[in-house]
């Protein structure tokens, strides 16, 4: 039982991040990009988002998955249709990216590189996607990825290149006619960021 905490996340997913810090176990961290039902539970000071066996009395969140699979790229395309929130596993060193002709037709990714060119792999295809110079795009990387990249890094939370250095999640959010936006908060921070 998620305690409420599917609805509150449902009203105003931002305001909930502000509070809670979403982590996946690694029972939901794998297989492939999906789109499901999902549970948000507190354990010890974390919420866990999970993929519940059974529905319980509180509704669930249809939301789409993104899983980092060890060094692998994982991509899917989003549309406000099948389900109006995304959620990435855990990001620690891994790439975000978000990006399309437009911000209701999008393709995200999780680029995840655990090797000894991690940087170099990563820094790599920030550089493929920037050079289509899609109308949309936005990236969350370690600072030393955007830096190599090239890539002016936002300070002020507004730009579409951030850098974070500990644990993120990113959540995706579509409005009332489909534009999505994408927000992440660091473990045990106080704020949420918006790319």
């Amino acid at each position: 039982m998620s305690n409420g905490n599917n609805q509150a996340f449902m009203r105003d997913p931002v305001a909930f991040l502000r509070v809670h810090s979403i982590s996946d176990p690694s029972d939901v961290a794998v297989g492939k990009p999906r789109v499901s039902d999902f549970d948000l539970k507190i354990n010890q000071g974390y919420c866990l988002l999970g993929e519940p066996k059974k529905r319980g009395d509180e509704a669930l969140i249809r939301a789409h998955y993104l899983p980092g699979i060890f060094n692998s790229t994982m991509i899917m395309e989003l549309g406000a249709m099948q389900a109006k929130y995304m959620f990435t596993s855990i990001l620690s060193g891994c790439l975000f990216a978000a990006y399309g002709q437009n911000a209701q037709n999008l393709r995200v990714e999780h680029v995840n590189e655990r090797n000894a060119d991690a940087a170099g792999l990563i820094k790599k295809r920030i550089e493929l996607i920037q050079q289509v110079s899609y109308p949309y795009c936005k990236i969350l990387a370690r600072g030393a990825y955007l830096e190599a990249a090239g890539l002016p890094v936002a300070i002020d939370g507004y730009g579409n290149n951030h850098a974070y250095e500990e644990v993120a999640c990113v959540v995706g959010v579509a409005d009332a006619a489909g534009n999505w936006s994408f927000h992440y908060k660091i473990n045990h921070d106080e704020h949420t960021f918006r790319l």
